[in-house]
């Protein structure tokens, strides 16, 4: 069952790639973009990554994906229209698109699965504990100042970017 998993998030997120290069549609290119993000969470899922999982459908599928969608609606009316018929990003997105496919068409078919853990158990994941749990503990002893000071520095950022943006262009 877990073999079939791993098949089908693979071939979601080939197939999302392939919604993002070939619709001429903003937001149907976002929506497989996301399909995308969603499946390559899954495959980290199931690789017993659960912070990376968290991480990716939070950061990427939830904040990048929504920026994306509102960024296409409020800058344009192009947002429900057409890309250019074909430009050379787009081919040279089909070609990166076939060579992403390709590597993992055969890292999946030159996997010995049945050597895994968890897919002998039935989906039972050998992990004793959370990867969560851990890096929760070492990102709030070992690596708290670090942890403070980026914080630190996304805040200046921030604070920043809304300087800047709402700096009245009239007064140069």
């Amino acid at each position: 069952m877990a073999l079939y998993l791993v098949y089908l998030f693979c071939g979601l997120a080939i197939a999302g790639g392939l919604i993002v290069l070939a619709t001429k549609k903003l937001l149907a290119a976002a929506m497989g973009l996301l399909a995308t993000l969603l499946s390559v969470a899954g495959l980290m899922a199931l690789a017993g990554a659960e912070f990376a999982a968290t991480a990716q459908i939070m950061i990427y599928a939830g904040g990048v994906v929504v920026l994306l969608v509102f960024g296409f609606m409020l800058t344009s009316d192009r947002a429900q229209g057409d890309f250019p018929a074909l430009s050379y990003n787009r081919v040279g997105g089909v070609l990166l698109l076939g060579l992403s496919a390709y590597t993992i068409v055969i890292g999946v078919f030159s996997t010995n699965w049945a050597a895994l853990p968890w897919i002998r158990a039935g989906m039972e994941l050998p992990y004793p504990s959370s990867t969560v749990t851990q890096t929760g503990v070492n990102l709030f002893t070992t690596w708290l100042l670090p942890f403070e000071l980026v914080g630190f520095l996304l805040l200046l950022a921030l604070v920043g970017a809304g300087y800047y943006a709402t700096n009245d262009k009239t007064e140069e």
